[in-house]
């Protein structure tokens, strides 16, 4: 854990009970709110305003919100005040809202008058959510939420992230996370927090929660980082064409399966299909129980002729076209199908939903045929293409990007010039952590009598993932040496 130094800004929540906040508006109040004249003159002479506007002042004041957008809106305050007949702290969050899509510029101000004497509106109903930065700027203050990005900021610099456009990344989620949170202390996230925040419709924004996480951990605020993938809540597919017993069931079997998300949607997919396959071929078949042995081997027969596109389902925003439509399904594609009818079918029966007529081990076994055999399809790259690649990863330049993206160049150099010498797939590639390269230290004796000097080599540490061990690669020292470059910017 990287420990933080410096002096942080205190964060003073705002106090209601320092104010006098009465629920009916005095005979003095009420004329004073008459006219625009004389609201307008009270922002420089309370008088009998003061109870009304001292809290929106100090909100005003906290907020760090310029004086030519407070001389706007604590005027257009009062004057609902005086139009509703009562002080806006008795308002629910409608009026606020309605009031936040009147004053374009001053919503940020609003929200905070909202968030600290009315019921607050969710953070997602407000105008133009695309900034919430601006509005927990304004609710907790410019100074602390600047303060409070600068830490997190820091957090990830020190991990390896770079510290460009960082910040704009992350104000976003922040602002989001504060609001939830109702304190923006970065102290005060918990990993619940995060989780909820995750299902923000904003894909940019659900990204970044794991990169927070990443944060709040080496700042000792939570335990660890959270893993979090596939945020993205369940597109549900057509189904009208399909029995709808059979979708039920498939819809039982996606909520009790505990395979994890991307898994588990994709063999959703595959017995929703096998459903519309039932529709077409066998409509009186509308439940597992219903099966057969006959019903099996028809099914794989079929997949062994099924082509791609014959059994879409497409989503609600309509039916996506492969390049590949009509042309017949990969053996891998035609196992996943089998597999996943046979693990449907398996669990219907293990988790005491009913019997079948059939063993699916058995008669909904991969058939050991081409058709249905899985296996890699490796690509043989000859020796002087492979050269030409080490070749350009050593010697990338700038005018060699194809976009001016945000990634430095030390960066995608250091993983060109692993990806040459080391081979290492993608995942393995995202796996790779800071200070996972260590230097030959001593000289190698090779059996044939030749020796390895100290400083030839590297070793490339890969962490372990989901379906395989941690492992060491020996590696050029080139490796370590464009690494190095990388992590010293």
């Amino acid at each position: 854990m990287k420990a933080e130094t410096g002096i942080h800004n205190i964060y003073v929540p705002f106090c209601r009970s320092n104010y006098q906040l009465n629920n009916v508006l005095s005979t003095e109040e009420r004329e004073a709110l008459s006219t625009g004249h004389k609201r307008t003159s009270a922002l420089s002479q309370q008088g009998s305003l003061s109870s009304l506007l001292r809290p929106l002042q100090d909100i005003a004041d906290r907020s760090g919100t310029s004086d030519r957008i407070v001389r706007i809106i604590i005027p257009a305050v009062l004057a609902e005040i005086h139009r509703t007949g009562e002080p806006c702290w008795l308002w629910g969050s409608e009026k606020w809202l309605t009031l936040c899509q009147q004053h374009r510029s001053g919503r940020p101000l609003i929200a905070a008058f909202a968030f600290h004497l009315g019921p607050f509106p969710s953070p997602f109903s407000l105008p133009h959510h695309g900034a919430p930065s601006l509005y927990a700027s304004a609710i907790y203050g410019r100074e602390f939420f600047t303060q409070e990005l600068n830490r997190l900021t820091d957090s990830l610099v020190s991990l390896g992230y770079k510290r460009r456009n960082q910040k704009n990344q992350l104000s976003a989620l922040l602002g989001i996370l504060m609001m939830m949170n109702s304190n923006p202390q970065l102290e005060s996230f918990t990993t619940d927090l995060l989780w909820r925040a995750q299902k923000y419709h904003d894909r940019g924004i659900a990204r970044t929660v794991g990169r927070v996480s990443h944060a709040l951990a080496s700042m000792g605020i939570i335990k660890s980082p959270v893993r979090m993938r596939n945020y993205q809540e369940w597109r549900e597919k057509p189904t009208e064409d399909i029995a709808q017993a059979w979708v039920a069931w498939c819809r039982r079997w996606r909520e009790t399966s505990v395979l994890r998300p991307r898994s588990r949607e994709s063999q959703y997919s595959f017995i929703l299909r096998c459903g519309l396959w039932l529709a077409r071929e066998h409509p009186e078949i509308r439940e597992p129980s219903d099966w057969t042995m006959e019903i099996c081997a028809s099914f794989i027969a079929a997949v062994g002729r099924m082509k791609v596109g014959e059994l879409s389902l497409g989503t609600a925003q309509g039916m996506r076209r492969s390049s590949r439509s009509g042309e017949p399904m990969l053996p891998n594609s035609r196992a996943g199908f089998v597999y996943a009818v046979r693990r449907f079918m398996i669990d219907y029966e293990n988790w005491g939903w009913g019997r079948l007529k059939f063993s699916p081990s058995r008669h909904l076994s991969t058939p050991d045929t081409p058709l249905f055999r899985q296996g890699v399809n490796p690509r043989v790259i000859d020796d002087p293409v492979w050269l030409k690649l080490v070749w350009a990863s050593l010697n990338l330049r700038q005018e060699d990007l194809l976009s001016e993206i945000h990634y430095p160049l030390s960066m995608l150099q250091a993983m060109a010039v692993i990806w040459t010498h080391a081979g290492l797939r993608q995942n393995e590639l995202m796996r790779l952590t800071a200070g996972c390269i260590i230097p030959q230290s001593e000289d190698i004796n090779r059996d044939d009598g030749s020796t390895i000097p100290a400083g030839t080599l590297c070793y490339l540490n890969v962490p372990a993932g989901k379906t395989s061990k941690a492992f060491v690669k020996p590696v050029s020292a080139a490796v370590k040496k464009y690494v190095d470059i990388w992590l010293a910017e």
